[in-house]
């Protein structure tokens, strides 16, 4: 018979390290998201060298740094590789905020093995807006960023519609060779950029006035609830 995994359910639940989600909850989210990985189309080692890209983005969504992976998956060291290599190009007093769709994942690991040690206190984890739903209650509550200092309006999912804007090239950059498949991604990169910064005055326009309609409708709603902003 094989051999079953055996949990030790009389273990106390606790907060390990620094986090403030409890073990219980991060164990949840955990296996909620290897559950959905396991049931996810990945493109096979076999036939592939490059299974997938990982992209880091600003909160404008301009493209810093991209990775080809080269498993059946979308594994962790992608992402502190990613992150190593952004704080490289950054002075020591920049503060980075991460939002990913497992940034509580990320961070465990970064607490519990010392990934990314050096950079740490620079950096906060936040869950990008879409996935935040999967994850377990207080999860969201701790890294949701409408709930975490520093994110604004930022919503994480600037991947997605990168992701989508290129996607008409997939069936193309699966049957192209190598170096071929490269330049027209570093192409594609570039292309996307300069349509960003032409337009970024507008995209901030856009920005600024959400942002003063959310906090005139904030200011609204505390003037309604007549109390004291010290009670608040």
């Amino acid at each position: 018979m094989p051999a079953t995994k055996r949990t030790n359910t009389d273990e106390p639940d606790h907060l390990e390290g620094s986090l403030r989600v409890p073990k219980s909850v991060l164990d949840g989210c955990e296996a909620g998201f290897t559950a959905a990985d396991s049931h996810r189309e990945k493109a096979s080692t076999q036939f592939f060298d490059d299974t997938a890209l990982m992209a880091l983005l600003c909160r404008h969504d301009v493209v810093l740094f991209i990775a080809n992976m080269r498993s059946a998956g979308e594994k962790q060291h992608y992402v502190l590789v990613l992150m190593e290599t952004l704080f490289q190009h950054l002075p020591l007093p920049y503060r980075v905020g991460l939002l990913y769709d497992i940034g509580c994942q990320t961070e465990r690991s970064c607490v519990k093995w010392g990934f990314l040690d050096r950079y740490i206190e620079r950096l906060t984890f936040g869950i990008s807006v879409f996935h935040a739903f999967g994850h377990q209650w207080v999860c969201q509550i701790i890294y949701h960023p409408r709930k975490r200092m520093g994110f604004g309006l930022s919503d994480g999912e600037g991947c997605e519609r990168f992701w989508h804007s290129i996607s008409r090239l997939i069936a193309y950059l699966r049957v192209c060779g190598y170096h071929q498949h490269l330049y027209t991604l570093d192409r594609q990169v570039d292309h996307a950029q300069s349509k960003i910064l032409e337009n970024l005055g507008a995209w901030l326009l856009r920005r600024s006035r959400h942002t003063f309609a959310k906090r005139k409708a904030a200011e609204d709603v505390l003037r309604e609830c007549r109390k004291a902003e010290a009670n608040l």
